[in-house]
């Protein structure tokens, strides 16, 4: 927030969507170079998921490994693992191949048997993002929100993010204010979404919108000033708009 003439902090638009950008989960821009593949965590996931110890292929040859995976996976007894086998096939076409098309064939295909899998939303996320395939991405968002046991603020994260591509990628302001919404519902008085929201409001002129957002930032205010500027911006608004 900047200062206003009298001292006090006011409410500035720029600053806020500084901090929306902050919060949200990031999604690679184009031109950007787009985050790197991490090794496949099997260790993080044989808690849940009993993942066995493959055969060691030709470390020469990438194309062995690749052979070797693709062949567990057409024998893997359950989806989690076929996922796994899948991403993992992915990470080779993608960097020790180089084959990007082959690469993003298999992250659909880890993301189809398991989109509930975090893992697996990641790697096709990252590989969509490069193309700058949004709507594709939207959709597996929506696949990872219903299907993933999540905890709230992380089912908030994702829907911001899914909002965030809508307003900014694809040209759906209605649908991003909705995933907004849908959002806080979620998880009442998430900060990215409530920024968010609030970004969505002052953008399209949604005066309930934006007063949902300022009550609720004002909530959250972590000093004093910012929680009388949040709320004096709020009153400003309704007062306007009882005189419209």
């Amino acid at each position: 927030m900047s200062k206003g003439p009298d001292g006090d902090e006011e409410l500035n638009l720029e600053d806020l969507e500084l901090e929306s950008e902050e919060l949200t989960a990031e999604t690679v821009r184009p031109g950007a170079a787009p985050p790197a593949f991490a090794p496949l965590p099997l260790a993080a996931t044989a808690e849940v998921i009993d993942v066995p110890d493959f055969a060691e292929a030709a470390a020469e040859d990438p194309r062995a490994d690749v052979a070797l995976y693709a062949a567990e996976r057409d024998v893997a007894p359950d989806d989690a693992r076929r996922a796994l086998l899948s991403l993992e096939l992915a990470r080779l076409q993608a960097e020790a191949l180089d084959d990007g098309e082959a690469a993003l064939e298999a992250a659909r295909a880890a993301h189809a048997a398991a989109p509930g899998l975090l893992a697996t939303l990641g790697t096709l996320r990252t590989l969509l993002s490069t193309r700058a395939a949004w709507a594709e991405l939207v959709g597996a968002l929506e696949a990872t929100i219903q299907s993933a046991a999540l905890a709230p603020e992380d089912k908030a994260d994702l829907l911001v993010e899914r909002g965030r591509l809508l307003a900014d990628r694809l040209s759906r302001a209605v649908d991003a204010g909705a995933s907004f919404g849908e959002a806080l519902a979620v998880a009442p008085d998430h900060p990215s979404a409530l920024l968010a929201l609030f970004i969505h409001g002052a953008r399209s002129g949604d005066a309930g919108a934006l007063g949902a957002a300022l009550a609720g930032l004002a909530r959250r205010a972590d000093t004093p000033a910012r929680r009388v500027a949040l709320s004096a911006a709020l009153v400003v608004m309704l007062r306007a708009a009882d005189g419209a």
